[in-house]
Formats: C-alpha cells, sequence, structure tokens
C-alpha cells in the first residue's frame, strides 16, 4: 500500500509532486469512509478480483476530488499478490454536470406537475369565484332587474337583503371571494413556476 509510480497527470490531479506522492500510502489522502472502500478493493485484488470503482480523495488544496479507478493487481510467478497499477480518471466535473443535469429534470418534472394541478385546480376555481359573483350581482339592490324579480316572487329584495346580512350570508360570499382569489394568485404562482425562464 506504498505508491511507487506516479505520472505528469495524477500529480495534476492530487496537486503534489512526483516527490511528494512516492513512497506515500493512498490512505493518506483518503477519509475513513473512501479508505475503508480502498482496502476492500484491494482485499479483492488479493483474491484475484478486480473492479473499476470510485473514490474521492484530498487534495493538497484541501478540495474533494473524485475518481475512477480502473486497477490490476500484480502477481509473483506463484500467484501472490504483489501490489496493484491502473489508470485514475478525474470524474469531479463530470459527476457535477451529471447531478445538475438530474437537478434540472427533476425541476422540470415538478413544473410539469405544477403546470398540471394548475390547470386541474383553476377550473373548479373559476366556476366557484363566478358562481359567487353572480350571487352577490343577483343580491344587489342597484339593478332594476333584481328587485322585479324579488317583487315577482312576492317578496322584496330590501328584506331579503337584510334576512342575509343579519344571518351573514354576505360575509361567508365575501370570505368565498377573497378565499378564491388567493388561490387564484396561487395557481398564477404555480404556472410561472412551471414555465421555462429564458436565459439572457
Amino acid at each position: 500500500n506504498r505508491i511507487s509510480y506516479v505520472n505528469p497527470m495524477l500529480c495534476e490531479i492530487f496537486g503534489y509532486t512526483k516527490d511528494e506522492l512516492i513512497g506515500t500510502s493512498p490512505l493518506d489522502y483518503l477519509d475513513e469512509k473512501n479508505a475503508a472502500i480502498f482496502m476492500e478493493q484491494v482485499r479483492n485484488r488479493r483474491e484475484g478480483k478486480s473492479e473499476v470503482y470510485e473514490l474521492e480523495w484530498s487534495r493538497a488544496d484541501g478540495r474533494r476530488v473524485l475518481t475512477l479507478i480502473s486497477p490490476r493487481g500484480l502477481y509473483d510467478e506463484y500467484g501472490n499478490y504483489t501490489g496493484s497499477f491502473g489508470v485514475i480518471a478525474d470524474i469531479t466535473e463530470r459527476r457535477r454536470a451529471e447531478e445538475l443535469m438530474l437537478q434540472n429534470e427533476k425541476m422540470m418534472t415538478v413544473g410539469g406537475l405544477a403546470a398540471g394541478m394548475a390547470h386541474e385546480i383553476n377550473n373548479p376555481l373559476s366556476i366557484i369565484l363566478q358562481g359567487v359573483q353572480a350571487a352577490q350581482l343577483r343580491l344587489s339592490a342597484e339593478y332594476e332587474s333584481n328587485r322585479a324579480l324579488a317583487a315577482k316572487a312576492g317578496t322584496d329584495l330590501a328584506r331579503v337583503r337584510e334576512f342575509l346580512e343579519k344571518s351573514e350570508i354576505f360575509s361567508y360570499l365575501d370570505g368565498i371571494s377573497e378565499a378564491g382569489m388567493r388561490a387564484a394568485d396561487i395557481v398564477s404562482s404555480m404556472l410561472q413556476f412551471s414555465r421555462p425562464s429564458s436565459g439572457m
């Protein structure tokens, strides 16, 4: 478990010089979790099994670098494990790009769900708001047509309004209208969220 050879690219990935790396242990650059992964892979190679795996290392500047390791075990003439060599590729930026793409896909899915929900809510909400508005207009004493309909039904619109005010029906209608408008604002926000933004 000692480093015996590195090429210039590995020095660049790790941020150390060749002389600083040669003779050190890979464990010197690994946290506990990644050290356990590394030692498990070493045990596998001792048993003749090699597999590509990922490790996160600490660079000289303290930054973390994610690598893809393609190792191959080295064995003596008797089949005893003597070490390993392989290729270490820096996949930090690639993984970030993959995570960003995944996040974008999730946001697009959420946006699609938001748009679907907004449209589903909007239809019954419109009916509720239109119904409340129609009821408020029909009960308004300002319109002659309302007074005529009340008289035709054998009652006085002023007395109907008095009853509705005392029983707080108008307050209920105002509350439904206010709540409906708040819901409409939420629906509008959901539709805004679901629309793709244009980059400058």
